[in-house]
């Protein structure tokens, strides 16, 4: 077993929230352990710029149709 899955397991059983799908982008970046550790204000900060950048990211993207914004 990876050591993320055994941080993964103890995040499950210690935290009661269920999993968003900003917190598995933030886990994907950072790991279970490092979500683990990180209290919960800070984590909602996180969770915060993380969303933050996604909305502007997309907001940058360019149309599939090929056509410039």
């Amino acid at each position: 077993m990876k050591s993320n899955e055994v941080w993964e397991k103890i995040y499950l059983i210690y935290n009661k929230q269920p999993l968003s799908q900003e917190l598995l982008m933030l886990v994907e970046l950072r790991g279970w352990r490092e979500v683990f550790f990180t209290n919960k204000l800070q984590l909602q900060m996180q969770l915060r710029r993380l969303a933050t950048k996604g909305e502007t990211a997309f907001l940058t993207q360019e149309p599939d149709d090929g056509t410039k914004t």
